[in-house]
């Protein structure tokens, strides 16, 4: 077995009529999951399921229509606390960013109906966002509004559900052009968002854009950014991620323009939220020309990272490479594997979670992965990889012994 070695394990089809934009799979307890996502007639809808540290993946648990009679477009669903969740959603249909909160227990057993909301953090919202949990009770949102101007905004969520009828406190953190966020946490009250900027293009391009905010316990964000940079250029609509590596060392995962490969980037970000220069960039895929690949990126364990992505012949790939503490990305890639066919053209994003297995296997780590297909069906893949530990065992041995 290798380092990075892929396989398939289990797959199961959570909406059979519509299941689209599936929020990134969030863990409730145990083998509990929960994702939610665009479903029948583009309302809101969160499901549970089981998914065992192995791989397996178990029927559907329970559902909830969180936002009927609208236009859901985006959902990122986060635990507040106990049993209680929270879902910042874009309703196009009422041209609203809303929150509603949830309770789902232990067993995966969902609420009807919702506890609170929904409430509205903005108008005239675009159509994606990112949420984010900055400190108990406290939580930011991102989106862009009628221009694609980007904000942040801070609202409060208390532990029994009710969402604060107003938000704490806002930032337009670009005037010109801001969509397709990804917020993660730095240190301290430092959070770094990538996404799609305006940068120093001229309108209709832009370039991917890197900034730091300072988001308080209490919602409080200062008037403007603490760093920013523009990480590189490009000419049309691309999907950032960024993840941490070890340190200050960042890894961001993207798309080129020129010629649509995809890209990885390490960058460093310090405590205070001081950016630096890009320390390295690598191809994982080399793609046609106008193919939008989408990347979901994850750390798996060590070293080891893995990426999801949307392949010319609209099919979904997952690639595993290595990146050292220092920020340099060893190519080319140690493994790929397809996990589903027939993607709707200009689809969403795959969303790629890692479940930790608890059991001694090869595949000791379990990747999971929500995706919809050509008929725009909900679907959930499960894939091992092979970690650190178990690289280079001769496979005899490891079948001699039960493995």
């Amino acid at each position: 077995m290798a380092l990075g070695d892929l396989s398939k394990i289990d797959s199961l089809e959570f909406d059979t009529s519509r299941g689209v934009r599936a929020s990134a799979i969030l863990h409730i307890a145990g083998d509990i999951y929960a994702v939610s996502y665009s479903g029948s007639g583009s309302d809101g809808w969160l499901k549970t399921f089981a998914m065992d540290s192995v791989g397996n993946i178990g029927s559907v648990i329970s559902s909830l229509e969180f936002a009927p009679a609208t236009t859901v477009v985006e959902s990122e669903i986060r635990h507040v606390v106990g049993d209680i969740y929270a879902i910042a959603y874009a309703d196009t249909a009422n041209d609203e960013g809303r929150i509603v909160t949830v309770e789902i227990d232990s067993a995966g057993n969902i609420t009807d109906p919702v506890v609170d909301g929904p409430v509205a953090f903005s108008a005239a919202i675009l159509g994606e966002l990112d949420f984010i949990k900055v400190a108990d009770g406290m939580f930011a949102c991102l989106y862009s509004t009628d221009g694609w101007d980007a904000f942040i905004c801070t609202i409060g969520i208390a532990s029994d559900g009710a969402i604060d009828a107003a938000i704490s406190d806002f930032l337009e953190f670009d005037t010109e052009k801001g969509r397709n966020f990804n917020i993660i946490h730095i240190a301290g009250d430092f959070f770094a968002i990538v996404y799609d900027g305006r940068g120093t293009l001229p309108d209709p391009f832009g370039s991917i854009m890197l900034v730091t905010v300072e988001i308080s316990s209490a919602g409080a964000i200062p008037a403007a950014v603490t760093d920013s940079l523009e990480v590189t250029q490009y000419g049309t609509v691309t999907y950032p991620e960024i993840l941490h590596v070890f340190g200050d060392t960042y890894i961001i995962a993207l798309q080129e323009v020129a010629t649509f490969d995809g890209l990885l980037k390490t960058i460093s970000i310090d405590s205070g939220g001081g950016i630096g220069a890009v320390i390295d960039t690598q191809k994982y895929d080399e793609f046609e020309a106008s193919f939008y690949n989408r990347p979901s990126l994850v750390h798996v364990a060590g070293n080891l990272f893995a990426i999801a992505y949307r392949r010319v012949g609209n099919f979904g790939r997952i690639v595993t490479l290595t990146v050292d503490n220092a920020g340099n990305i060893a190519v080319p890639v140690l493994d790929t594997l397809s996990f589903g066919t027939g993607f709707i053209h200009h689809a969403h994003r795959s969303r790629l979670t890692v479940i930790k297995a608890d059991v001694l296997d090869v595949a000791d780590y379990v990747l999971a992965v929500a995706y919809y297909d050509y008929y725009s069906d909900g679907r959930l893949g499960t894939i091992g990889v092979v970690p650190s530990k178990w690289a280079g065992l001769n496979p005899a041995l490891m079948e001699a012994l039960g493995y």
